[in-house]
């Protein structure tokens, strides 16, 4: 068993169930943060080609610590093993969310998924397209269809 890849694993498979809640929950979870200005800010970049794609007044900002704490203990209860550990060294719940590498702004993370995607969608043709595509290619060469 080794303790350093485990805890690497969980923090990724973590970070994913992290974003998949903040989406599924955005509108709730702004208006309680927003309601109670727990939002901390986070020290991020917002690429250039980024910027056209959101808000230009975007703040990066993410949830409080005892909020994310609260949400990832859930959502991964192995978890609560490695925070207890880290407790150990220190009871400061910021530090506890650096590392487990959530200290990002994670609606700043799904616009930056979405963009890609959407980057990528442009790149590829339709599969009609390539249907179509395909289609000539077979008729340049003499094949039927």
């Amino acid at each position: 068993m080794n303790i350093t890849k485990d805890f690497t694993d969980l923090k990724k498979e973590l970070k994913e169930k992290w974003l998949v809640y903040c989406e599924r929950n955005e509108t709730w979870i702004f208006n309680l943060m927003d309601s109670h200005r727990l939002w901390v800010k986070t020290q991020e970049n917002i690429e250039e080609d980024l910027k056209s794609f959101i808000d230009a007044n975007w703040q990066t900002s993410r949830p409080n610590s005892d909020f994310m704490i609260g949400v990832v203990s859930i959502l991964s209860p192995q978890i609560c093993e490695f925070i207890e550990v880290i407790m150990t060294a220190t009871t400061d719940r910021t530090s506890i969310i650096k590392s487990l590498d959530l200290d990002f702004d994670p609606f700043l993370e799904i616009e930056r998924r979405k963009f890609s995607q959407n980057q990528q969608a442009t790149l590829i043709p339709a599969s009609s397209e390539l249907d179509d595509i395909r289609e000539q290619i077979k008729q340049n060469s003499g094949e039927t269809t």
